[in-house]
């Protein structure tokens, strides 16, 4: 299957920091099994398909330029975010605690992918890492302040 690799900084990238399909890493529990550069036209499509369907509902406003504009809520989704990790945690019993496939994994889904989704970020080490490495750039953002996005990676996994 296909998704994206979205590399994500506080302030505008120069071109000798912008990454592409040859220089981006694994995260610990990311798997890819190729990467591969996209078009300029693809990359504006899988920006909005993140503001639109990825992250959470108004905290992001995408600008002309395809830069994203905080507009609040990272403490009510915090929030959110919590009660969902409480709620699997508190289904873990002694008869499921090492099911390969089961709860355990769930949990530890839900703590590292809270949007549960295969589009990847690299928010700094050249490391694609799932969509809490985000939220963690998230939680210091004041309103109105801007992410910026770099390379646009395709990759299969």
């Amino acid at each position: 299957m296909h998704s994206y690799i979205f590399q994500v900084r506080t302030a505008p990238l120069s071109e000798n920091d912008i990454l592409d399909s040859d220089n981006i890493k694994e995260g610990e529990s990311v798997f890819l099994d190729y990467t591969y550069d996209i078009e300029e036209s693809e990359r504006e499509n899988a920006i909005k398909k993140l503001v639109e369907q990825t992250l959470p509902k108004g905290m992001f406003s995408l600008n002309p330029d395809m830069t994203l504009t905080y507009n609040g809520g990272f403490p009510m989704w915090r929030k959110s975010y919590f009660d969902s990790v409480i709620k699997v945690t508190k289904s873990i019993t002694p008869a499921n605690v090492m099911d390969e496939y089961g709860t355990m994994r769930i949990l530890k889904r839900s703590i590292l992918n809270p949007f549960n989704t295969p589009n990847l970020f690299e928010c700094g080490d050249t490391t694609a890492e799932k969509s809490i490495e985000l939220m963690r750039v998230v939680a210091n953002l004041s309103k109105g302040d801007k992410l910026y996005f770099g390379a646009v990676i395709g990759y299969h996994y």
